[in-house]
């Protein structure tokens, strides 16, 4: 059975890909009637970002390598080790005896 911290993260990575989903829409929408959309194009990559992160976490917290999460990393796009060990500290699996 799957720990519910790990259940937690996984819901939350839908939600936000929904919202991604939802901001891109929001960023097209924005610029197709002539408007900058500066604002949503910034909040639409830190979400991006944020599931970046929690996406690798999750990998990794289910046994997964960085090489097979992210095979190719273009230079200096790498992620936030610190952010991931992060998240995995927040959501590892609790140890029962």
């Amino acid at each position: 059975m799957k720990n519910s911290k790990l259940i937690e993260l996984k819901e939350e990575q839908k939600s936000l890909a929904k919202r991604i989903r939802e901001q891109k829409e929001e960023v097209k929408n924005t610029q197709r009637s002539g408007s900058f959309a500066w604002q949503h194009q910034a909040l639409l990559l830190k979400m991006q970002r944020e599931y970046r992160h929690k996406h690798i976490a999750y990998s990794m917290l289910l046994g997964r390598t960085m090489e097979q999460i992210e095979p190719k990393v273009r230079e200096h796009n790498e992620p936030s080790m610190a952010t991931v060990k992060r998240l995995m500290d927040q959501y590892k699996p609790e140890v029962s005896l």
